[in-house]
């Protein structure tokens, strides 16, 4: 892996994997920049939850004041802002990892019709402030995860349309959305609004890409010396969030 700020600067915790999602990798891309979905498919079960849940087709998007994607060194960075004045801000490193909240997670193509998914977490220490550096979890070890995709299913082995999804966790809910879209999203008959600028923003980048590529040369994301410079995945913005809106008490 390149050198990422939230890796360089606080332990890692976990690292786990989601094995496969039946669908094409750049489904699974294209959700990190389409921040809207968050609000509706997931407002009951999103990580922010200090607005009460509307329970309607508009889920809690009223509650959004503003989110913007802009292109960033190596990526795609993303900003939102709440009206409780909760302001987020992250980013997708190219072409498929993105560092949202406290972990780093990678979207890896198995072939043109699955996806596995890697994931990082560090431990943000008490409150919120990085603990002591190393590269072991609060216990001295890493915990090591596997999740299969299969587990939202009531039929495991079925894919979308003859697949049941369930929808009372947060990737499950992912899952649903990703596959339901079919092996390959039918991109033809697609209607793109406002809230999709950063799709767009994205497939831009991918074609400009590829065609450096063709061209025999480094896309972005490409880094040849060992000793860069870390890169910024704006991590101090969410531990800046981590101490002005503490998790309640469980």
């Amino acid at each position: 892996l390149p050198r990422y700020d939230v890796l360089q600067d606080l332990p890692i915790r976990r690292v786990g994997q989601v094995v496969q999602l039946d669908c094409n990798w750049l489904q699974f891309v294209e959700q990190n920049v389409d921040q809207a979905h968050v609000l509706i498919l997931h407002q009951n079960t999103g990580q922010i939850q200090d607005v009460a849940t509307k329970a309607t087709t508009r889920g809690n998007i009223d509650d959004l004041v503003s989110v913007e994607y802009s292109e960033a060194p190596f990526g795609i960075k993303r900003r939102q802002v709440r009206r409780n004045g909760y302001e987020d801000t992250d980013i997708v490193l190219f072409p498929a990892t993105l560092r949202i909240y406290n972990q780093l997670s990678v979207k890896v193509p198995i072939d043109d019709t699955h996806t596995r998914q890697y994931h990082m977490a560090v431990d943000l220490g008490q409150s919120g402030a990085p603990t002591t550096h190393s590269f072991k979890g609060p216990n001295g070890e890493i915990e090591f995860t596997t999740e299969l995709a299969s587990d939202a299913k009531t039929t495991p082995d079925a894919v979308h349309p003859f697949a049941t999804y369930q929808m009372d966790k947060l990737r499950f809910q992912d899952f649903m959305a990703l596959e339901t879209q079919g092996p390959i999203a039918a991109r033809e008959s697609e209607h793109l609004a406002t809230s999709d600028r950063g799709i767009m923003l994205l497939r831009t980048i991918l074609m400009r890409e590829i065609e450096k590529v063709q061209q025999g040369l480094d896309p972005i994301g490409v880094i040849r010396d060992p000793d860069h410079a870390p890169l910024s995945t704006y991590v101090e913005n969410y531990l800046e969030m981590v101490r002005r809106f503490p998790a309640p008490s469980r």
